[in-house]
């Protein structure tokens, strides 16, 4: 929505900075806040300040509670276990079926998020939306302001249906739903240029928000 009212400043560089500088501003924010964060409680237990790290954990769950020792404790002796196993190599990670299987579905889970479509729309929506005659920067910055309020909104209510339906019917039917759409809309698109036809560019626009609705939701 900044960029809604920046395109507006004709003739000034600030149209764009003041956008950019918004979306530095959180990573400024957590390099500047970070080293007022506490350090680690397993690293200050491995590191031999146990006592630094009890006040982090009854910082967090009022000194004397029962669950302080608990986790204090539970740590020690995941240090402890881990020195007398000795080092672990990556390997690891490969050395046996139930690990393998693992590493599978974590990588076939981060080539889906990579691969799925939502990036074309991220970076390229000024283009997708060209594509189908709108050229109004006016228009075009409103539908991706719309868009991310929409995506707020679905993740939100999504999220709610999680324990309800659980995260691996939501995933099948996310994966499902945005093939299905991704070719109506490459139809749609196809059918614009071939024809020139508005109705087919407003499909378009609508299979946009249907997609990410679907990706939302997982």
């Amino acid at each position: 929505w900044t960029t809604f009212g920046t395109f507006r400043m004709d003739g000034s560089s600030w149209s764009w900075r003041i956008p950019s500088l918004l979306q530095a501003l959180p990573s400024f924010l957590q390099v500047t806040l970070i080293w007022f964060c506490p350090e680690s409680p397993r690293w200050l237990i491995a590191k031999g300040k146990d006592m630094e790290a009890k006040q982090v954990l009854g910082k967090y769950h009022d000194i004397g509670h029962p669950l302080v020792d608990y986790e204090y404790n539970e740590i020690r002796e995941a240090i402890s276990t881990e020195k007398e196993v000795g080092q672990i190599s990556w390997m690891a990670l490969f050395s046996t079926p139930g690990n393998r299987r693992r590493m599978r579905i974590i990588v076939a889970l981060a080539f889906f998020s990579q691969w799925s479509g939502n990036g074309l729309v991220s970076y390229y929506i000024n283009l997708i939306l060209e594509g189908v005659g709108v050229t109004e920067t006016a228009t075009k910055t409103l539908i991706n302001g719309c868009l991310q309020i929409f995506n707020l909104v679905m993740a939100f209510s999504s999220a709610l249906f999680v324990d309800r339906i659980g995260r691996r019917k939501l995933f099948l039917i996310s994966n499902a739903g945005m093939l299905l759409v991704f070719v109506g809309w490459t139809v749609t698109s196809a059918v614009f240029q071939e024809t020139g036809s508005k109705a087919a560019g407003s499909a378009t626009i609508a299979m946009i928000f249907i997609f990410f609705a679907l990706y939302d939701i997982a």
